[in-house]
């Protein structure tokens, strides 16, 4: 994949990135023949091909694996809030909760943490929680899994 040959030619757009979910991958290079993107990632400094067709190849930089990036920079506890509909009885969306830990990750539902809402301890897919104070550091690092598990997994 590196040999691909990429024009450095055309109109920059930033993107998702597809390694770490942040909004900070640009477009640094295009092959016509092989309709392939090669993005760089300023968040993560990670390059990947994006072969249109499903398949990103990551050339520079390591695929974040994020039961232990979430486990490892998250402060734990802290206060968050369910912000998807749930179907289930027992958390509902807007229900305020502290997650006390990442707990293990599930190939469906993704990271899953242990939470308290109550007295109350429930096992839930951390996707699905929210931090309302976007000034905090985990505010970012819970968007960014938020968004590159509904966009890049």
């Amino acid at each position: 994949m590196q040999d691909i040959p990429f024009k450095d030619e055309f109109d920059e757009e930033i993107d998702i990135c597809y390694n770490c979910g942040s909004e900070s991958a640009a477009l640094i290079g295009y092959n016509e023949e092989k309709d392939m993107d090669k993005v760089e990632c300023t968040n993560c400094n990670c390059i990947f091909i994006d072969d249109r067709k499903g398949t990103v190849t990551i050339i520079k930089g390591k695929e974040r694996n994020w039961y232990e990036f979430l486990s490892s920079n998250l402060d734990f506890p802290f206060n968050g809030v369910i912000d998807e509909f749930q179907e289930y009885d027992y958390l509902q969306k807007g229900d305020e909760i502290i997650v006390d830990k990442i707990f293990f990750e599930d190939g469906d539902y993704g990271v899953i943490a242990k939470v308290r809402f109550g007295k109350k301890k429930y096992d839930f897919p951390i996707v699905d929680i929210a931090i309302k104070d976007k000034k905090t550091p985990a505010y970012k690092i819970l968007d960014d899994y938020r968004t590159w598990f509904a966009n890049c997994r």
